[in-house]
């Protein structure tokens, strides 16, 4: 493995335009650290508008292999923090592009890390991966979707999972199953985020954008 500095070496982010990344990419702004975006060509940019000046950019499909593994050898990141994804939001219905972007999207992207030495990958689940709960859901409850997102999310977090058991790199689940278990909403139209939330265990937050 090569030498690296978690502190200070670059970070990509995946989906970094969204709603749990645009307030990783506004943390990793403030600690001044090198942030390279992977977004997809056409993402709307309207919650980090007023940082994206401070990162790089890069339009690339996480579907797509060969351009995306061009970018980790490019920028040699030591951390990959892996918030891409399709179907959170009402108007992303179709079972196909779920499935291509966060199954095979996300092993693109754990393939990449890989080949590149990523030192450390942060993957996060969802809230979809347990279904639908007539009571409080818990982390700890046993996975059950019922829609072909949360399928797709459950197969994201068990790859994550499989390469850290396999000590290929160091995996970390994310803490905080952003996609659910909160107390807001994210938004796309009008554009803003309906809350405030700060989880003091990650240090990420999220902020109402008018």
């Amino acid at each position: 493995m090569r030498e690296t500095d978690l502190q200070s070496g670059a970070v990509i982010v995946t989906g970094g335009s969204g709603f749990v990344g645009a307030s990783v990419i506004k943390q990793l702004v403030r600690a001044q650290r090198d942030v390279h975006l992977v977004l997809r060509p056409g993402a709307s940019l309207w919650r980090i508008r007023d940082v994206i000046d401070q990162t790089t950019v890069h339009q690339v499909d996480i579907q797509d292999m060969e351009r995306l593994l061009q970018t980790f050898r490019k920028v040699r990141p030591v951390a990959a923090i892996h918030l891409a994804t399709y179907g959170a939001y009402a108007d992303q219905a179709s079972p196909r592009i779920a499935l291509e972007t966060n199954v095979m999207g996300s092993f693109n992207v754990f393939e990449a890390a890989i080949e590149t030495e990523v030192e450390l990958v942060v993957n996060v689940g969802s809230s979809s991966e347990y279904g639908t709960k007539l009571h409080p859901m818990s982390e700890h409850d046993p996975v059950s979707p019922d829609r072909m997102y949360g399928v797709a999310k459950v197969a994201q977090s068990l790859m994550s999972a499989v390469l850290g058991r396999r000590g290929e790199r160091r995996a970390h689940q994310s803490a905080t199953e952003y996609d659910g278990f909160r107390a807001c909403r994210p938004s796309t139209y009008p554009k803003h985020d309906d809350c405030h939330s700060e989880d003091p265990r990650t240090g990420l937050s999220a902020t109402r954008k008018d």
